[in-house]
């Protein structure tokens, strides 16, 4: 029904969803099973939402915005496999089998890496916005947050629950609006 609604609504929309559905049932029987194409398949997952978003407004989609999204996506997606390897290793949830070709020192290796690809996709995006030049001042904000986001998935054992880093952390949620606000600002006063 959804499909058929999509059809009807924009035809490269239901494209999008129609690879989009395709890609989380390769998902669920193949590529969840395989280390690392477990974690890109997340963030592939996650571009395709913006994907879809952009197409369904009719909005000109930025390569860095797929880039940043993408890498934002896969380091969330490597910290809550190190979340769930801490819980595996203290004996507290026998976890999924992937997560036996993996390790802490290298689940740390890769979101360090994936955390430094995002932060230069954002300031690469921000640096060439056609919406105005001072998105370049929000960068502090993002650095900010990805810094806070891998301390407290590194420290407070909630990297397997992102959504909960963000929403309990007051320096997050003040760093997070305070983007906002600027991003606003900037697009709408400026």
């Amino acid at each position: 029904v959804v499909f058929v609604a999509s059809v009807y609504l924009n035809i490269w929309f239901a494209a999008v969803l129609l690879v989009y559905f395709i890609f989380n049932i390769l998902y669920s029987s193949v590529l969840k099973h395989i280390a690392v194409l477990d974690v890109i398949s997340v963030s592939v997952s996650y571009v395709l939402r913006v994907v879809a978003g952009a197409v369904i407004i009719s909005c000109p989609l930025s390569p860095w915005i797929v880039v940043c999204t993408f890498a934002l996506a896969l380091l969330i997606a490597i910290q809550k496999r190190r979340g769930e390897l801490v819980s595996v290793t203290e004996g507290k949830s026998e976890g999924r089998k992937v997560l036996a070709h993996y390790s802490l020192d290298l689940l740390r290796d890769m979101a360090v890496c994936m955390g430094a690809v995002t932060i230069t996709a954002y300031c690469l995006y921000t640096f060439q916005a056609d919406v105005s030049g001072y998105m370049v001042l929000t960068i502090p904000f993002v650095i900010f947050g990805l810094l806070r986001y891998m301390l407290l998935a590194g420290t407070t054992g909630l990297g397997e629950t992102p959504e909960e880093i963000v929403m309990r952390d007051k320096p997050m949620l003040i760093d997070m609006s305070l983007w906002a606000v600027a991003c606003v600002v900037i697009l709408y006063l400026l």
